[in-house]
């Protein structure tokens, strides 16, 4: 159980402690669950509805607004009644943030309808009684979190009522829940992809800024969740590597579509560019270390001030799923398929998981995907080291288009890997034998070598994240720091 939620469970009950005993006259409240919720029970059992939007509560003079801060916005996840039996001592709606969760208790008809983002939250109480108490039972609660924590039973610390259960089971499942309501001052202007009942991708303009619009059908919704979910983990670090999400949500014109609106980067994707342009030394070498870091940032666990980032595994690493700046820098994005690895349950070494071993895009895809002999048992491990070959591959296409390595100053036109040995469709028994049984890898270029010193390193770096043994690759950041010190100037 997080600080956050143990909490908020404190200032529910002692709120309960310190109210007064007075005759319950009734309360109506705005009433609302987000649609995207996983709440265990119906929230409009604790009233009786009025119409659209309100519900009248017999058995309480309290309302409750539960929101989740989700991308720099809050967002509304459950408006109600409080369970049985509440009595508020404030009529109007003063939130208190928990992490990224702000809640509020209201006694005023429909007070809980409206929440405006506090920059400093905090709980005022009229009585001293009530300060001497609560700062009684803070004392007491903190003591108890120091003792518990040391012994790991943190998830046994107080047994409540059945209604601050309900209320802690709404918070525990409904933190980043993907928003489902319009974004507001979104024009959509031009398809750039569409595939049938697959994600769409489309250019549009947000309160007068270019954005990219990836469009999920009804069909996808599972798809949406899960890619707002890891974006919503990355956007608060605002890595310059990680594509940033701006909004989320749905559309007005595109009906039963949810919406991911995401920073415009106007020159493509890392195979468009490859394929227009060259590069020389630096210009490569800053799309390689770029890139690397990408990677090592979603691997890593970072705490930075009070937000956290689990290590995540991107799973389809491709030169369609990059994308690069206008200085020069790639971008990660695509996270569809990506997973939290915080927390997964180790699995047995004979689980069957087609969802993990076989997931991705063919051509990027490492041996152990191909042929299902991912390590099941450090399982998270595996799937980093899966992404790490996939990087070792993206580079050998970025560096294959550096003039500078080829003899001559002048690299070949564009080639994905494995083209020239497998085509532009290669099927799963092809790479299969090809990478798996024939162990083949990209081949150094004949032409590279005017500065062979520079090359052996590079190509060993190259070779070290795909390497047939997955545990004996590079991590990512260790593939940062070798292409940071190999680009450096003075080497």
């Amino acid at each position: 159980m997080s600080h956050g939620k143990l909490l908020l469970n404190f200032l529910l009950l002692s709120s309960a402690l310190t109210l007064p005993v007075v005759h319950l006259e009734g309360i109506t409240c705005a009433l609302y669950e987000n649609s995207s919720s996983s709440v265990s029970f119906p929230v409009s059992n604790f009233g009786e509805l009025q119409g659209p939007g309100k519900i009248y509560c017999k058995e309480s003079n309290c309302c409750v607004g539960l929101w989740s801060l989700f991308s720099g916005e809050l967002q509304p996840v459950i408006l109600g009644c409080y369970p049985k039996n509440a009595v508020c001592r404030s009529a109007l709606c003063n939130p208190v943030r928990i992490q990224s969760q702000y809640h509020c208790f209201c006694s005023s008809d429909m007070c809980n309808a409206n929440i405006t983002h506090p920059q400093k939250p905090m709980i005022s109480r009229d009585y001293s009684y009530v300060f001497v108490t609560t700062s009684f039972l803070i004392l007491c609660v903190f003591g108890i979190i120091i003792v518990l924590r040391k012994r790991k039973h943190l998830d046994h610390f107080i047994r409540k009522s059945q209604e601050e259960l309900e209320l802690q089971d709404v918070i525990k499942g409904e933190e980043n829940v993907p928003p489902t309501a319009p974004v507001d001052g979104l024009t959509i202007l031009q398809a750039l992809k569409e595939d049938g009942l697959s994600v769409k991708l489309s250019l549009g303009i947000l309160h007068g800024r270019n954005v990219v619009i990836k469009c999920f059908p009804s069909a996808l919704r599972e798809q949406y969740k899960q890619e707002c979910r890891i974006l919503s983990l990355l956007t608060p670090l605002r890595h310059k590597n990680i594509v940033h999400l701006l909004k989320a949500g749905s559309s007005s014109i595109l009906k039963e579509h949810y919406l991911l609106v995401l920073q415009h980067y106007p020159k493509g994707s890392l195979r468009s560019y490859l394929t227009h342009s060259t590069t020389n030394w630096m210009k490569a070498c800053r799309m390689a270390t770029s890139l690397a870091r990408g990677l090592a940032f979603l691997h890593a666990d970072i705490w930075k001030e009070d937000t956290y980032k689990p290590p995540i595994a991107h799973r389809d690493l491709s030169s369609e799923n990059i994308l690069v700046t206008s200085d020069s820098l790639c971008v990660i994005s695509d996270f569809g398929l990506s997973v939290v690895l915080e927390g997964q349950k180790i699995m047995k070494r004979n689980t069957e998981d087609p969802a993990i071993n076989m997931t991705g895009t063919l051509r990027y895809m490492s041996p152990e995907m191909l042929d299902g002999s991912l390590n099941l048992v450090l399982w998270e491990l595996a799937l980093t080291q899966a992404d790490v070959y996939s990087l070792g591959l993206l580079l050998w296409e970025i560096f294959s288009r550096c003039n500078d390595l080829y003899a001559d100053q002048s690299a070949p036109e564009f080639q994905v890997v494995f083209l020239e040995e497998l085509g532009p469709n290669p099927t799963l028994h092809e790479l299969q034998s090809l990478i798996v049984e024939n162990k083949r890898r990209p081949q150094l270029p004949k032409t590279w070598g005017t500065n062979i010193k520079l090359v052996g390193a590079l190509w060993e770096t190259l070779e070290d994240c795909w390497d047939p043994d997955s545990e004996a690759r590079l991590t990512a950041q260790c593939a940062e720091e070798r292409l940071t010190k190999l680009c450096n100037p003075q080497c």
